[in-house]
């Protein structure tokens, strides 16, 4: 039996909400053609299976249920956790989006996120993808590829964001599809939920892509430089991101909790 350590990412500040992570600390003797099924048995948001074998600095490969990411900002929070807490100690990992600088400051797990992982695309299906939902129409919509298309929209309301529901068969499902996030910010507050079907999980707790889709969206309007707090998911279990960027660099933060481990064969 091979032990996969499930940890509890972007609590809030009492270690409650969060996002689980499965991560898988060793992958000799796991073939590549295996990780989706295993993560895909797990079942969590994502799982992370991280490679020594080439020595140096490890290499991640991310997985939700249904696909490869080449980057997600609460998997690589916890990688970098788990390799400092529980670990040898790391830096950073090699990612498939690139080298992912880590930091440990201010009670936080922090990632750099690489600078070429989102784009910013048009978004002209937004307004009808709302109204498909029920939802109102948004203040303002933005596509992010990073590669797959995150659709960004702006309900002006942080009340509104409460009592959003998502109808499955009214999302996006295409393969170039990733997530609908509506999100409402106030001051340095951003309050979000990230519907995410296209990926095989209804609704994401805690995703830090997402938070750098926001921040990458931001700059572009001439936003250079943020400090705010995203505050994500059903309003009974909100998870807490940390999100810095200036015209440098994008990063994420947030607490990590150690739940568990469980086996898989």
């Amino acid at each position: 039996m091979r032990p996969v350590h499930v940890l509890n990412v972007f609590t809030d500040a009492n270690d409650q909400a969060g996002n689980p992570l499965g991560i898988i600390g060793d992958v000799t003797g796991i073939t590549e053609a295996r990780m989706q099924p295993i993560a895909t048995e797990l079942g969590f948001s994502e799982t992370v299976f991280i490679d020594w074998r080439q020595g140096g600095v490890p290499s991640i490969r991310i997985f939700t249920p249904g696909n490869e990411l080449p980057f997600a900002g609460h998997p690589l929070v916890g990688a970098a956790w788990y390799l400092n807490e529980m670990g040898p100690g790391a830096a950073g990992v090699n990612a498939r989006s690139g080298y992912v600088e880590f930091g440990f400051e201010q009670g936080l797990t922090w990632i750099t996120a690489p600078s070429s992982v989102a784009v910013v695309a048009d978004a002209p299906d937004a307004d009808q993808i709302c109204a498909d939902q029920g939802w109102d129409k948004p203040v303002a919509a933005h596509a992010v590829l990073m590669p797959r298309r995150y659709l960004l929209v702006d309900m002006g309301d942080a009340s509104a964001i409460d009592s959003l529901e998502a109808k499955a068969g009214a999302m996006p499902i295409g393969p170039g599809e990733a997530m609908v996030y509506p999100y409402a910010r106030s001051g340095n507050e951003l309050r979000s939920r990230a519907f995410v079907h296209a990926m095989g999980i209804p609704e994401d707790p805690a995703t830090g892509s997402a938070a750098t889709a926001y921040a990458t969206i931001r700059r572009q309007e001439g936003e250079g430089v943020g400090d705010i707090w995203i505050r994500q998911g059903p309003r009974d279990s909100i998870s807490e991101i940390r999100l810095i960027w200036d015209e440098d660099v994008i990063k994420l933060g947030g607490r990590v909790v150690k739940d568990r481990i469980v086996e898989i064969d």
